[in-house]
């Protein structure tokens, strides 16, 4: 009678690292990148963790991928559906980074972040957080950074179901763009983003 195989070889063992903050922590961070493609001639707004991606192209200035988010003021950015359970839970960190002109409407703009579950048919609301009005005196070619902390309670996820991050935005300017190339060619900074925070299972 042959004794069961209780332990895996060795060539078959998962080898797992963390770094000390996960260690301690509990929780590891994903940053995943604002980004843009082009599919029957219609743009769609998806996460990417590839920074070496270059987003779809809609010829402005430098070559630089934008969203004129004056016009665009409701876009939902899909992350690919998860092929394992996963957990968020902790503070994400939106990083958004702004083309802004004044002119003669007004100095101000703002984003509102939400943090969305999707499965393919109904959204369910996580955790939301907005940078409130951001004020701009400089005239022309006002360069912004924007740094949004989102508090996201415990939140499974299952198989099948995606994270969704939906952008809205106010300005009363005549130019309002947001950056969004994962690759960063222009380096103004371009590659607007977003860091999740993942439970992880030590």
């Amino acid at each position: 009678m042959s004794v069961p195989k209780t332990f895996r070889e060795q060539g078959e063992r998962a080898i797992t690292s963390y770094n000390f903050s996960e260690f301690a922590s509990g929780l590891g961070f994903i940053t995943f990148y604002f980004a843009v493609n082009m599919a029957d001639a219609t743009l769609g707004y998806f996460l990417t963790e590839n920074s070496s991606l270059y987003s779809e192209n809609q010829g402005w200035e430098n070559n630089t991928p934008k969203i004129d988010v004056k016009t665009e003021t409701d876009i939902d950015f899909d992350l690919s559906p998860f092929s394992r359970p996963v957990v968020m839970d902790g503070t994400a960190v939106a990083n958004l980074f702004t083309h802004f002109n004044v002119g003669g409407g007004g100095p101000y703009y703002n984003y509102t972040i939400t943090i969305i579950k999707w499965d393919g048919t109904t959204e369910t609301e996580i955790a939301t957080a907005t940078t409130g009005n951001r004020t701009v005196t400089s005239n022309t070619n006002n360069i912004a950074t924007s740094v949004i902390n989102i508090d996201v309670p415990l939140t499974k996820f299952k198989i099948g179901e995606s994270l969704r991050v939906n952008l809205t935005t106010s300005t009363a300017g005549d130019l309002f763009r947001l950056f969004v190339d994962p690759a960063n060619r222009d380096a103004n900074p371009d590659n607007s983003s977003i860091s999740i925070p993942f439970r992880v299972d030590i």
